[in-house]
Parts: structure tokens; sequence; C-alpha cells
């Protein structure tokens, strides 16, 4: 009979929770785009009922979903894991859709 070898004690208290987390990373982003579904039909009525031309609000409210759905996403990733997300082409990335998709919003929604 022979015995297997010892556990080091430092690998014990350690495991890999890179997929579980981005498992409830992805379960969270899920409902929180779905959230900003529902904000952006509100914000485009809002924006219809301030006389904005219905295809414009149409317009700007899918610029705010992207804009949320984009800072939701960047969150969430720095969140899950932070040594890989939080690298400057990520954050330029996300955060550049997200100005760029807050400025359109912004055009789009004053015609």
């Amino acid at each position: 009979m022979t015995t297997a070898p010892p556990i080091p004690p430092e690998i014990v208290g350690k495991s890999d929770t890179l997929t579980r987390d981005l498992a409830i990373g992805g379960g969270v982003l899920l409902v929180l785009v779905i959230a900003f579904f529902f904000a952006k039909g509100a914000y485009a009525n809002l924006l219809v009922r301030q006389r904005v031309a219905p295809s414009s609000a149409n317009a700007a409210g899918w610029w705010l979903f992207v804009l949320l759905t984009s800072l939701a996403t960047c969150g969430v990733l720095a969140v899950v894991d932070q040594v890989r997300f939080m690298t400057p082409i990520y954050l330029a990335s996300f955060l550049g859709v997200a100005l760029l998709a807050l400025i359109l919003m912004l055009v789009t929604g004053r015609r």
C-alpha cells in the first residue's frame, strides 16, 4: 500500500473561482440589460412627450441603452477579474463606446 503525498498548505485554501465569478457576472449583466431595455423605452416615451420626433426619440433611447450596457459591462468585468479587465485596452474600448453613445444620445434627443 502506498499513500498519496500530503497536499501543501498554501494550495488547500485556494481554488479557481474565475468560471463561477464569470457566470455570476453574466447573470448580473443579463438582469441589468433587461432593466436597461425597459429604461430605453421609458426614455423614448419621455422624449416623445417633450415634442421630439418619435424616430429621433427611439434612436436616443437606443443610444441610452448602448451607453448603460457598455458602462455595466465595464463595471461587471472590473469586479469579476480586476487584474485582467482593468487594463487600458479594455477600459478605453468600453469607455470610448460609452462616451460616443452619450454624445449621440444627447444630439439625437434634441431634434
